[in-house]
């Protein structure tokens, strides 16, 4: 790896992204993330109400159901001559691979994140139809470059963010290409930045303390749970000693 070639690939993938946010327009590319946050909020919460729908449709858990399984294992184990069994369980796969109910819930929660992702999709699109009709369409792609590069450079900031850290804690130095790069430089003023407003750095070493803390008490628990089964099997132990000794005494006879 060379410092022109770290540099040619960072160039890159900002060049794409301002690209593609160019011939988009700002409009798109933003409904595009909105309807991503819309559809994934809309999925998590109100896909639930769609799964009885898909159940009801695939035939799940419902006594119809399980005598049209039956009814369709017989007839299937006849044609190919397996057990009826084995043909009852191929019955309550959806296309022979996955549970009818877990289709269920796939196709409820997919087609809710779907539809929610179109309808916004379709918003931002004829907005942005609005926006060219009225002559402000290179407005708009300018400012989706700008958005573009914007997101390129979080793109390249966030990959770089754990090469950073990891240098920070280690005894071995950047390579001297990296060092020598123009990018690299830059991304280190750019997390020196974040990290001195946003303190993420310490907010990732309270987290690692904290996870090293609660490992430690869970050592420390199972390291007092193996004492003290073995105090009570030494005890046990003691125990069945003395009760035979007992009846070693007993046994014996009277001088």
């Amino acid at each position: 790896m060379t410092p022109d070639a770290l540099d040619i690939t960072v160039g890159v993938i900002l060049f794409l992204s301002m690209l593609i946010a160019y011939f988009r327009g700002i409009i798109r590319e933003v409904f595009t993330i909105v309807a991503l946050i819309a559809a994934m909020g809309s999925s998590y919460y109100g896909g639930s109400l769609m799964v009885p729908p898909f159940e009801k449709w695939l035939h799940v858990d419902t006594e119809a159901s399980k005598q049209a399984d039956e009814q369709a294992a017989q007839a299937v184990s006849k044609a190919a001559g397996t057990s009826q069994d084995a043909a009852i369980v191929k019955g309550k796969l959806a296309m022979g691979i996955i549970a009818k109910a877990h289709m269920a819930q796939i196709c409820a929660y997919g087609s809710v994140f779907l539809f929610i992702y179109l309808v916004m999709s379709l918003v931002g699109f004829f907005i942005t139809r609005a926006v060219a009709e009225a002559g402000l369409g290179i407005v708009d792609r300018l400012l989706g470059a700008g958005f573009g590069l914007a997101r390129g450079f979080l793109v390249v900031f966030l990959t770089y963010l754990p090469v950073w850290y990891f240098y920070q804690g280690s005894h071995d130095p950047m390579p001297d290409w990296a060092k020598n790069s123009v990018s690299v430089p830059v991304l280190d003023k750019a997390v020196a930045f974040a990290d001195e407003h946003l303190e993420f750095t310490k907010m990732i070493q309270k987290r690692g303390d904290a996870l090293v803390l609660k490992l430690q008490q869970k050592r420390a628990a199972e390291e007092a749970k193996t004492q003290d089964d073995a105090t009570i099997s030494s005890h046990d132990d003691e125990k069945e000693l003395q009760d035979e000794l007992k009846d070693e005494e007993k046994q014996a006879p009277p001088k």
